[in-house]
Order: C-alpha cells, then sequence, then structure tokens
C-alpha cells in the first residue's frame, strides 16, 4: 500500500468513526445510549465553548448537584431515574469553580471568575449572591481583564466554608450563615493549589497545581506548613483520601501520581503515566481503589493503591470544537452507592456513567508491559488489554534516559517485551497484541472470523508500514 492508498484509508476510517460518534450523539438527545463496555451516555448538553460544569457534590437525599462553569445552569441529577432539572441562569463565563455542602443543607458554590459568592438552598431551588470584595476582582496580571480567585472549596466542621487560593493571595474562611468571611495568609504566585482534602483531624491538603509546596492547613489554629519541593506547572489536580490516611493526588500534567503520608510528611510517586493533560481529580470506590476522572486522556483509569496496578477503559470521546488540544471529558466525579461513577461533562455533551471492571483479577497473570513512553507499536497493545478488561502493569520507558542503560538486558535489544508472572521477556508486538486480545474475550474462535480480525491487523500494519 503506497503512502497516498493509507492517508485516503485512514481518512475513511476516521470519518466513518465520526460518523458513529455524530449517531450516538444525536440519538442521546431524549434516550440513554450505551457506549463501551462499562460506558453510559446519559442526556445531551450543547454548549459552543464547552466547560459546562466544574466541580460536584453529593447531597443528602443522594442526587448530585453540579456547579456551572460556562453552563447558565444549576444541574441536579437524578441517579435512580437518570433524570435532571435544571436551576437558574446565570449569565457569564468560567462563573464558579467549587461547591460545599454545609451543615444546613445549603450549598455554597465559590467563585472563579464571577463577583459573587452563591448560596443555592436546595429545597426551595433559591438563591442568593453575596458580593465579592471589588479587590478580589482586580487581577495580579496587568495584561488580564478578570481574576480567576479559587480553585475549590470545602465544608469544615464548624460550618464555614474553606476557598482555596488559585490566583488569590490568602485562604479565605467563609460564613454562610452571616455572609461574611476572614482572609488568612498572603500566598504569592498564581495557580498555585488546585483541589483541597480534608483530613480525619480537621486539617486541610491543598493539592499543589503550579505552587511547589503541599500545604497543610489548620483551621482552628490558622497556622499552616509548606511540604515538599516539586517543580513545574499543572502537576496535579484533585485527591482522595486513602483508607490507610494517606492521600493520592490524580496526575493532571505531572507523569506520576502522589501518595502523600500526612503524618510523617512523606511523599512518594507511582506509576509513568505519560505527558500531556491527563486526568482532574479521583474518588474512592467502594472497594479502595480510585477512579481517575479523564480529562484530555484516552482512558478513565481505575488505580489500585494497594498493589499501585490499574486498569484503563477507553471512553471514545473525540475531540471538542471549542478547545482543540483534547477531548476536555470531565471535570470531576461522583461515586455512587453502587459503585458507579458520575463524570460531570466539562466539553462532551453527555454525562456519563461508569461501572468500574471487577477488583477480582485471579483469572489473568501477572502482566508487565514495557515501551516507551509513546504510543507507537505499543499503543495497540495497550489498547487491547484496556478494552479487554485485562489488568497489567504499563511500564514505560524514557527513551533519552533510560533507554541506553536497559537496552543490553531486553530481548533482542528492542521494546516492546512483555513478561508474565514474572518469566522471562516475550518480544514482538505483533504476538503481544494477539496474546492480549485472546485473554480479553476479543479474539473470536470461530476461524472464519478469525480471518476477518487478521485482516484487519494486516491492513492496519500496512498503513503504519507505508506512513
Amino acid at each position: 500500500m503506497s503512502k497516498p492508498q493509507a492517508r485516503i484509508q485512514i481518512s475513511r476510517l476516521r470519518t466513518s468513526w465520526e460518523t458513529v460518534q455524530k449517531m450516538q450523539l444525536d440519538g442521546s438527545k431524549e434516550t440513554t445510549t450505551v457506549a463501551l463496555e462499562g460506558l453510559e451516555n446519559i442526556g445531551y448538553f450543547e454548549l459552543e465553548n464547552g466547560f459546562k460544569w466544574s466541580k460536584c457534590a453529593r447531597l443528602p437525599d443522594g442526587n448530585v448537584i453540579f456547579t456551572p462553569f460556562n453552563h447558565p445552569s444549576i444541574l441536579i441529577f437524578k441517579p435512580e431515574t437518570k433524570t435532571w432539572e435544571m436551576v437558574g441562569n446565570f449569565q457569564g463565563d468560567c462563573k464558579w469553580s467549587g461547591c460545599a455542602v454545609v451543615p444546613t443543607g445549603k450549598v455554597v458554590f465559590v467563585p472563579q471568575y464571577a463577583s459573587t459568592i452563591l448560596i443555592f438552598d436546595y429545597g426551595t431551588k433559591s438563591w442568593e449572591e453575596v458580593p465579592v470584595d471589588p479587590v478580589w476582582q482586580e487581577p495580579t496580571d496587568p495584561r488580564a481583564k478578570a481574576q480567576p480567585k479559587f480553585s475549590d472549596c470545602v465544608a469544615l466542621p464548624d460550618g464555614r466554608v474553606l476557598f482555596v487560593p488559585y490566583y488569590h493571595s490568602s485562604i479565605v474562611l467563609f460564613d454562610p450563615t452571616t455572609k461574611t468571611w476572614e482572609e488568612v495568609g498572603k500566598f504569592e504566585g498564581s495557580a498555585k493549589w488546585n483541589g483541597c482534602k480534608m483530613l480525619p483531624d480537621g486539617r486541610v491538603v491543598f493539592i499543589p497545581f503550579a505552587s511547589s509546596s503541599i500545604l497543610l492547613f489548620d483551621s482552628r489554629s490558622k497556622s499552616w506548613e509548606m511540604v515538599g519541593n516539586f517543580p513545574g506547572s499543572f502537576k496535579w489536580s484533585g485527591s482522595e483520601l486513602l483508607p490507610d490516611g494517606r492521600l493520592l493526588f490524580a496526575p493532571l500534567k505531572n507523569s506520576s501520581a502522589l501518595l502523600f503520608s500526612p503524618d510523617d510528611k512523606s511523599w512518594e510517586e507511582v506509576g509513568n503515566f505519560g505527558d500531556g493533560m491527563k486526568w482532574n481529580g479521583c474518588k474512592l470506590l467502594p472497594d479502595g481503589r480510585v477512579v481517575f476522572v479523564p480529562f484530555d486522556s484516552p482512558s478513565i483509569v481505575v488505580f489500585d493503591p494497594q498493589n499501585r496496578t490499574w486498569q484503563s477503559r477507553p471512553h471514545g470521546k473525540m475531540g471538542s470544537s471549542a478547545h482543540h488540544s483534547g477531548p476536555r471529558v470531565a471535570t470531576d466525579c461522583a461515586v455512587l452507592p453502587d459503585g458507579r461513577v458520575l463524570f460531570v461533562p466539562c466539553s462532551v455533551k453527555e454525562i456519563i456513567m461508569f461501572t468500574p471492571p471487577p477488583k477480582d483479577s485471579s483469572k489473568f497473570p501477572s502482566i508487565k508491559f514495557t515501551y516507551f513512553n509513546v504510543e507507537g507499536g505499543g499503543e495497540c497493545v495497550r489498547l487491547a488489554f484496556a478494552l479487554g478488561g485485562v489488568p497489567y502493569i504499563d511500564d514505560r520507558v524514557d527513551m533519552p534516559t533510560q533507554w541506553k542503560d536497559m537496552k543490553p538486558k531486553t530481548k533482542f535489544t528492542q521494546l516492546p517485551v512483555l513478561t508474565i508472572d514474572g518469566g522471562e521477556q516475550i518480544a514482538q508486538s505483533g504476538g503481544h497484541l494477539r496474546y492480549a486480545a485472546m485473554l480479553g474475550g476479543l479474539y473470536p474462535k470461530d476461524p472464519v472470523e478469525m480471518l476477518k480480525v487478521e485482516e484487519v491487523f494486516g491492513l492496519s500494519w500496512d498503513m503504519v508500514n507505508a506512513i
């Protein structure tokens, strides 16, 4: 196959896939449609500039409330009936970045660009907007027109709500009863922390975004401590408290997740998930695993902190017309009592309901797939493991820093290699792909059907070789 022929074939495949996607979206306006395995698309929500809602929160009655970011309305989702209600008509973009349910049952929305703090009464579906200090609106960057103030919030035991400073220079403690606030500390920099998590002892941990340090804040003494020195920006986004008391930070642009122990203030980076914008938060599942919220990643990841392995599930969402760098799938999620996960749509047009794969993987051997930290010829193997629900260790090798020393130790001095139950290395990605497909039940037993699959295998390699 020549290069022009290969390009034509790829164009046809891409057009067919986009047509299928459009059919799914058009058909989901009034009904629930089933997407990939374990995924369900619910509703149809159109918004030209994307970033519809930001964070969400579980309400006392089991419903889930979405924070309006660019979307003009609060969305209240009812998991039992898979229906929703839109409330309000709030104009403007990037309005509120998070929400917290306080003991009175009201919901406080923390302002990002909005000029008000929104207090929503869920019982009466009414609200009140509390104007912020005009000084908060003045951008620290003279080139900017407005100031993205806070990234998230959390309800404190005393009923106040803590606002996490993003560009704002101080921590804000807001009292929704008196509608007053107190500012604590002075913190320089922009995009400092992106999210927080409250510990059982009442302290709050801030997740470093552009800040080089984790911040531990004690709201009772109004004191804090900076921990660590983490270079880079957009590192982690969101965290979850594990049963053993540690925190897991979800990697956004950082290549690894971070396990942080608040007790001894130690940490460990885990996994190698590659470059680019990946996940925008995480939540603990009932079985102790953690689900990562896909932002630009093509997959939902379920991470097991006990054995530090993970399973990937492709979500099949395409890039948005509003954002050309990635699909911008979801901004947050809520874990339902039955273990299903509800993703808050960012720029995709549906609410995604996700059923995590079973934790019990005893029917599978221990598999480690070692390949460079790129897509290349090994990505199809990773996708086959993910589609088949086969747990494996995704061992990614950084070519500039690791490959020179590693090369003589690999079979045939090449990658990828597969290691099964700690045995010898097995080379050749074509064999790896068939092995992954067989384990995951993707490879047909019928000889004729098998030939059809092999036809696709062969055609895909023809296209790769031609290009």
